[in-house]
């Protein structure tokens, strides 16, 4: 009765659909503006990439609006190395898609303090089981003729020129959002569109299929 026991948890886990954690900021909370509006849940990149891929994973998100990569700014409350070490404390995960970095280019962090410190949350998430990793590269910060828009623009470009060699360090998949949507269109100049939602979330449908193909 044991071994038969043993044999069906066994079974079961082999059965289980593999957990993908989709981590993120405003743009994964679905931010319209920086006035607090929110889009359609349904209309979300990855919403629209997880029906994509019809059940075949399981998929959590955890995103909250000004998260950072690991700076306590304006609280720890928004570190985001710390919130992940939460959540994985808190649940399984197999998966990780992970898409920050805005935050800190816009409070002043340098494309390399910056790229330093995702290098270290990517270290943290694998050595906690996670096995498929989805890097996205956030969209161009360009406000324009504004004071200072020139240094963050070149920031916001050598910021994803990093995480590129950091997802080939870590063999890990990689969408760069610029090469793709260019610029955020909302009227903030930060936050995603809905149509910038739809055209990133085939490439992200498209990675997470590859990976799954693992499992």
């Amino acid at each position: 009765m044991k071994k038969l026991l043993l044999l069906c948890l066994g079974l079961c886990a082999l059965c289980a659909e593999p957990k993908v954690l989709i981590f993120g900021d405003s743009n994964t909370f679905g931010t319209t503006d920086n006035q607090g509006g929110a889009h359609d849940e349904n209309k979300l990149y990855w919403a629209i990439a997880s029906k994509a891929l019809n059940k075949k994973a399981d998929i959590r998100v955890n995103a909250l609006p000004g998260r950072t990569i690991g700076l306590d700014f304006p609280s720890e409350h928004f570190n985001g190395f710390k919130a992940l070490k939460e959540t994985l404390r808190a649940e399984r995960a197999d998966i990780l898609v992970v898409m920050l970095g805005t935050n800190d280019l816009l409070i002043g962090a340098k494309p390399d303090m910056a790229a330093e410190a995702f290098s270290n949350f990517i270290t943290y998430a694998k050595k906690q089981g996670i096995k498929g990793l989805l890097i996205i590269a956030p969209p161009l910060l360009d406000f324009g003729d504004e004071k200072g828009a020139d240094v963050l623009k070149s920031y916001s470009l050598a910021f994803n020129d990093e995480l590129r060699k950091i997802a080939n360090e870590n063999n890990a998949f990689f969408i760069d959002a610029i090469k793709i949507i260019g610029k955020a269109k909302e009227k903030d100049g930060v936050h995603l569109s809905q149509e910038n939602h739809a055209k990133l979330a085939p490439a992200v449908a498209n990675w997470l299929n590859e990976i799954l193909k693992k499992y």
